[in-house]
């Protein structure tokens, strides 16, 4: 009887230890999963990526954070940017938007070359070096924005953008009104003062969610009112500059033909000049940026490879 009752103990304490044991195992694993999904998230519980306050040690056109808008369903990637805390500087905040869907996908290709130009070209330049922070939305069916960062932000990354689908013009343009009012709150809060923001946007303004499109409008007048945002609307044609006028409140420049490099040549003149001039008294956008280009056409027109060749329709 002894004997029985010493087995059966043994028998209970073994199953204890391993209870506990894989009580452990257990424990250890919801922790470990709590720190890998939990960490995926913002303390306020946001879905946007955190602004980063020094550069990462990868890449800046990484994977970024993809999210849906909770009614269209449409995929958009944040590519986190970078703010200089120590640059004590204005700020000059340009973003290019960029449409790549159906017919203009077979511009995709030119725009990592163009604006590997424009930065070497506004690398020179001492003003446009410490002040300016660029940021890039391209759009089809999907949303890619690259936020705001400083020139020496992007010495290293290669842009890299699909293009193909359908058109999100709306989901591309409410993206970039309130990553540029997020990144100016931010400059604001850190004591800096921000020039208007120009956002040049390239499309023909077709768009597959035009219901959106009123309220898109409404707040670009609003944000051009405030003094936040200058929006300067390009035409690759001239049958598209009812659409977008009517979108933007404001005539489009009318290109010939759509040149990217031809294009941020002109963002490049058209930064130098801004991030000369004074915060709070800046060139009209769309004037500026005319007149860069038209400068830049009619430089091209006496020398150079493309001689003779007209890319900026006249009276633009």
């Amino acid at each position: 009887m002894k004997k029985i009752q010493g087995t059966y103990d043994e028998l209970v304490d073994r199953y204890a230890t391993l209870t506990l044991g894989r009580c452990a195992v257990l424990v250890a694993l919801l922790v470990a999963l709590f720190f890998i999904f939990g960490g995926m998230r913002h303390g306020d519980g946001s879905r946007e990526p955190a602004r980063l306050h020094s550069p990462p040690s990868v890449p800046v056109f990484r994977k970024g954070r993809t999210m849906y808008d909770p009614h269209e369903r449409v995929r958009i990637n944040i590519l986190p940017g970078y703010i200089e805390p120590e640059n004590l500087a204005p700020r000059v905040l340009f973003t290019a938007v960029c449409d790549f869907s159906g017919s203009m996908e077979k511009y995709v290709e030119q725009l990592p070359i163009a604006w590997k130009a424009m930065l070497d070209t506004l690398a020179k330049q001492p003003e446009a070096r410490q002040r300016a922070m660029l940021a890039c939305c391209a759009f089809d069916d999907r949303v890619s924005f690259q936020d705001y960062a400083p020139l020496s932000f992007y010495s290293k990354a290669t842009m890299q953008f699909a293009g193909g689908g359908g058109t999100n013009l709306a989901a591309a343009l409410l993206t970039t009104i309130e990553r540029t009012q997020a990144c100016r709150a931010q400059i604001d809060a850190a004591g800096m003062t921000c020039y208007r923001t120009l956002i040049a946007v390239i499309t023909d303004g077709q768009a597959g969610d035009a219901e959106q499109l009123p309220d898109v409008t409404r707040q670009i007048v609003r944000a051009e009112q405030q003094g936040e945002i200058d929006f300067v609307p390009i035409a690759p044609n001239v049958d598209d500059m009812d659409r977008l006028e009517r979108i933007f409140r404001k005539q489009p420049i009318p290109l010939k033909k759509l040149d990217y490099e031809f294009l941020f040549r002109g963002f490049a003149r058209s930064m130098s000049i801004y991030s000369r001039s004074m915060c709070g008294a800046e060139p009209d956008g769309r004037t500026l940026i005319a007149n860069s280009l038209d400068a830049i056409q009619r430089g091209t027109l006496l020398s150079g490879p493309d001689s003779g060749k007209r890319l900026l329709n006249p009276g633009s």
